[in-house]
């Protein structure tokens, strides 16, 4: 039995029926299968707002639900996330409703009924189809697009073509070659002007193209705008579809006119041969009909490895072949001598050097006239195919790491001289990141799509890259805009070779940090649980006790009095430990968020016993990622610093020191300050001279957001309490964390 794929590799579905039974069971047969994750709803309103939050694969729906029916949100779902597969699963089997779905883009249709099991299995395999479909086209149109950038590098002529001749894609060097614009072009049955002969010999070309043998190259000529005749070499490449049938053609050429202008010379008059056959820049040589090459030139020395001298009548020509291609070239040899007009003139075959390094050769030969001998011009396409081979290897590895790297990418283009820029691509994390989908905003400018990039921050950092090349880091800041109420990114920018600008960037604000802090507070309410309530029992079994003694001490007034202010006390030890437990149970119930330092100790002043002490604070513009309760923290502080004091207590002072990887918050005072022998017990529960728990809650709310708090003063000189901030969770008013950013 095949193993489940893995789970990162589920299909994500959006379940929509209004009848959770219904739910529950789908959800329950489509997880087993260990290919899908399911999320369910039953309302369509509702699961607009999920699909705005989350990303998923595919969407199944019932037709007939209350407020919003299946069409309504197959509509909306088309205008708003584009192609997401999308497939009707419903009771109503009624025609019109089954050409209403698919009239509005429904991927499928498929009637509730019938055997369960079936149905389950045909609905998977509909949500797989539809879901691999879509990845497909959307891997096709990736590959494409890259494609296209990395060919219009090339200077050879590249073109794509249908089997009716209309053109879909041209590459720049074509245009210029040509005098004609891409636009003129491409969508049209543009067919340069060829000789009848040449254009029959396109033709026959054409035809012999077969799954098994997708390639052939000719030599053709051109009549240019001008009226001048150039000479064409063209390799051309059918692509077929799986079944066979011809999808289109790829076509790469060269201009060879003053090739075939020097084999023409050759021919005409001998002496101009000679001076060709030396100074061409092309290997050549004359094989004999033995084989024997009689003459060769230094293109083909070079190329072989061998002098001259060691080549002229020395080497046969077949010593140069690779044994593949021996009987091929043996046969070619032999009918160009028995019947010329079979033979091939032109062809590809390897050639073997000196020192055994296997070339690709372009062979183009022919008969010397009247004679028994033949003339071969040898092009090395080593370097030309490899390029091709490095080409398609390059495309895969750039589709690949382009569409599967963790981070969000995005390629922009700079338009009016780096006043505005288009975005080029858009890789999947940031789509989802960014929460729109990537044909939304491809060819699109960055200040439409993302209104808010110049406040941000990060536009003149894309106009600075562009204009340096140098790269960038913008650091972690805040983006805002009317559809992102705030997130927080950090880019890294480069600039391509082509001139393109890419980012490279996360989204770092809360959600990992929410989960430490509900972590942390789940920790903090099991605590609760265990000891609060044992702690309140205790006092409460005391009081008790209490009460029994004073019942026996009516008369004894004094004892009575005595006994009744332990009871008083015990109260009031367990008034301040329920407190303590609403406190408690409140932390890490509502999300964490930024808070200004300044602003939280202002609402603090108020509530304190005293206000005969001098209260300050350094600065105004600190901002901490905390718990709600964070007031409470310094309300304990500064209450602690009023009861405990002591006579020499006249000044608080609250100040902020700025770190490379933390912030220090200092809460000091000039009273007596803490013994050394409790300082190790301070943050402990219990522990004090009344009820022991406020230092106790005030960690505990600063540990929900990975802050800590330790107490350092000297003794006699005041306490000294210092709250360490991570880099992550403060910032300066502004947007910006950390130092420096």
């Amino acid at each position: 039995m095949e193993s489940s794929p893995g789970k990162e590799t589920r299909i994500s579905v959006l379940y929509v029926d209004d009848e959770p039974a219904l739910l529950d069971i789908m959800k329950t047969v489509l997880e087993r299968s260990g290919l899908f994750t399911v999320a369910t709803t039953k309302d369509a309103s509702d699961a607009l707002r999920m699909l705005d939050l989350h990303r998923y694969d595919a969407i199944v729906s019932d037709y007939q639900m209350p407020g919003m029916d299946g069409i309504e949100l197959l509509k909306i779902v088309r205008d708003r996330f584009g192609s997401i597969p999308f497939i009707l699963f419903t009771g109503k089997g009624r025609e019109e409703v089954v050409i209403e779905a698919i009239n509005n883009g429904a991927d499928f249709y498929l009637q509730k009924g019938g055997d369960m099991k079936s149905q389950y299995t045909e609905l998977s395999n509909k949500i797989q189809y539809a879901v691999s479909r879509r990845r497909v086209e959307l891997d096709l149109r990736e590959s494409e697009e890259r494609y296209r950038n990395v060919v219009e590098d090339q200077t050879e002529l590249i073109c794509r073509f249908l089997p009716d001749g209309t053109h879909v894609f041209v590459n720049e060097a074509y245009c210029r070659y040509f005098g004609i614009s891409r636009e003129e072009i491409i969508g049209s049955r543009f067919r340069p002007k060829l000789p009848r002969e040449d254009r029959d010999a396109v033709t026959r070309l054409i035809e012999t193209l077969t799954p098994d043998h997708p390639l052939g190259t000719i030599d053709q000529r051109i009549v240019m705008r001008d009226g001048s005749i150039r000479w064409q070499r063209w390799v051309d490449r059918a692509i077929f579809l799986p079944g066979g049938t011809m999808k289109e053609f790829q076509s790469v050429g060269r201009d060879i006119t003053e090739l075939k202008t020097a084999e023409q010379a050759l021919r005409q008059n001998e002496e101009k041969y000679r001076a060709v056959f030396e100074n061409t820049g092309t290997a050549m040589v004359t094989i004999e009909e033995d084989q024997v090459i009689s003459l060769a030139n230094d293109e083909f020395a070079r190329l072989s490895g061998y002098s001259r001298d060691e080549i002229e009548g020395k080497k046969r020509w077949a010593e140069f072949v690779v044994p593949e291609d021996m009987e091929r070239m043996v046969e070619q040899h032999r009918l160009r001598r028995q019947n010329h007009d079979k033979a091939l003139t032109h062809y590809e075959f390897r050639f073997i050097t000196k020192s055994g390094e296997i070339r690709d050769i372009y062979l183009s030969i022919d008969m010397i006239p009247g004679t028994k001998k033949s003339i071969a011009s040898l092009q090395d396409v080593s370097r030309w195919k490899n390029t091709q081979k490095a080409l398609v290897e390059s495309e895969e590895r750039f589709r690949q790491l382009f569409s599967r790297m963790p981070s969000g990418v995005a390629i922009y283009e700079a338009v009016d001289d780096g006043g505005d820029f288009i975005i080029k691509d858009f890789n999947t994390n940031a789509e989802s990141i960014e929460h729109v989908r990537k044909d939304e905003v491809v060819g699109r400018r960055v200040t439409e799509v993302f209104p808010g990039v110049k406040g941000f921050g990060l536009f003149s950092v894309f106009q600075r890259v562009w204009r340096t090349g140098t790269p960038e880091y913008f650091p972690k800041a805040i983006y805002r805009d009317a559809r992102d109420p705030g997130s927080w990114r950090e880019n890294w920018i480069y600039r391509l070779p082509t001139g393109e600008v890419v980012a490279i960037y996360n989204d770092i604000t809360d959600r990992k940090l929410s989960e430490e802090a509900l972590k942390q507070a789940n920790k903090q309410l099991n605590l609760l649980s265990s000891i609060t309530r044992h702690d309140i029992l205790n006092q409460l079994l005391s009081l008790r006790a209490y009460i029994q003694v004073s019942r026996g001490l009516l008369e004894n007034k004094p004892a009575l009095a005595e006994t009744f202010d332990k009871e008083e006390k015990i109260a009031g030890i367990i008034e301040e430990e329920i407190i303590f437990t609403r406190d408690y149970q409140e932390m890490g119930v509502k999300k964490p968020s930024w808070q200004n330092l300044n602003a939280v100790i202002n609402q603090v002043i108020p509530q304190l016993p005293r206000n005969d002490v001098s209260i300050t604070v350094d600065r105004s513009d600190i901002e901490v990622f905390a718990d709600q309760l964070l007031e409470k923290v310094f309300f304990n502080l500064l209450d602690n610093a009023l009861h405990y004091g002591g006579s020499t207590l006249h000044e608080i002072k609250i100040a902020s020191q700025v770190g490379e990887e933390s912030l220090t918050i200092i809460c000091e005072d000039d009273g007596t300050g803490i013994r050394p022998e409790d300082r190790p017990y301070l943050f402990t529960r219990g522990f004090g001279r009344h009820t022991g728990l406020g230092l106790f809650l005030s960690k505990e709310i600063l540990a929900i957001t990975g802050m800590t708090i330790r107490e350092n003063g000297e003794p006699g000189k005041g306490a000294r309490f210092e709250i360490v901030v991570p880099r992550e969770c403060f910032r300066i008013s502004g947007g910006n964390a950390g130092p420096g950013n």
